[in-house]
């Protein structure tokens, strides 16, 4: 009867611990990804791009170490088609 209030004791003990063992690892740094496409020329649009960017920044995005943002510029809407295509769907 003993061994079984030690062996569920020793239960409960990990269960209760597991949470924090798994919360003292080293979190990972996943890069995130933002497609960026805009419709007019990137010199029309640099003022609204730069607030995007520190708009991220303030949220601790940096570009280079966890953000990574491409951006596409079409000259008219009828062009956006060709830039999703020109992606490579390699991931």
């Amino acid at each position: 009867m003993r061994d079984r209030r030690d062996f569920t004791a020793a239960v409960a003990l990990a269960l209760v611990a597991l949470p924090f063992a798994a919360r003292a690892q080293p979190p990972t740094t996943k890069v995130r990804r933002i497609g960026f496409l805009g419709v007019a020329s990137a010199a029309i649009t640099a003022s609204r791009v730069e607030a995007f960017r520190a708009g991220l920044r303030e949220m601790g995005y940096a570009e280079g170490k966890n953000l990574f943002i491409e951006f596409r510029w079409a000259a008219f809407p009828s062009s956006q088609p060709s830039l999703f295509a020109s992606r490579s769907t390699s991931s």
